[in-house]
């Protein structure tokens, strides 16, 4: 188990609300159980739920649990070349799966396409 420290949750909770998440959200995108990460104010999490928590939000496990102050942020803006409209959908899915997103930005990024794409039907 991880050592137990407020700071766990506390940075959570500031990369949900820089990101623009509820803590329920990230709570259920990680597949934790109900409320888990808001039980986190008083116990200490599993290093798996942890790593669940710092995939979701694209941070390392290191910062969530206080032992470096760098997010280790392996999420990358996409190339420039995404923007061109007139590229084929394969190489879009290649960029996609190239730029390391979190898979919560996937999932937004997903629901975005479809909505924009249901503006064509």
């Amino acid at each position: 188990m991880a050592a137990f420290t407020p700071i766990t949750f506390n940075r959570i909770k500031e990369i949900a609300d820089e990101q623009g998440y509820s803590l329920r959200t990230i709570n259920n995108v990680a597949e934790l159980g109900t409320n888990t990460i808001y039980g986190w104010k008083f116990k200490e999490p599993t290093i798996a739920h942890v790593e669940a928590v710092a995939n979701v939000l694209g941070v390392s496990v290191n910062y969530l649990l206080g032992y470096t102050d760098s997010r280790d942020n392996t999420v990358e803006t996409l190339p420039l070349e995404f923007t061109e409209i007139d590229t084929d959908m394969e190489e879009i899915v290649a960029l996609i799966e190239s730029a390391g997103l979190s898979k919560l930005q996937l999932q937004t990024l997903k629901r975005l396409i479809q909505k924009d794409l249901t503006q064509f039907d």
